[in-house]
């Protein structure tokens, strides 16, 4: 039976370090992808750009 009386002190606060730890790694990981999802929007937005730009050369064309 291990109920938080019968704990010592120092077993509490591992576990608590052991849950910040937990917390602190996912954190990261979100991050790391929530930068990855943002590299993807940009490279998507880059590439409709140099779209646009081929489409108004090649539509410029058509006017001369």
């Amino acid at each position: 039976m291990s109920d938080s009386f019968t704990k010592k002190p120092i077993n509490i606060v591992e576990e608590d370090l052991r849950s910040i730890n937990r917390m602190i790694n996912t954190m990261l990981i979100d991050t790391q992808s929530i930068k990855s999802d943002i590299a993807e929007i940009k490279l998507i937005i880059k590439e409709r750009e140099e779209y646009k730009k081929k489409e108004n050369i090649k539509s410029g064309w058509w006017i001369y």
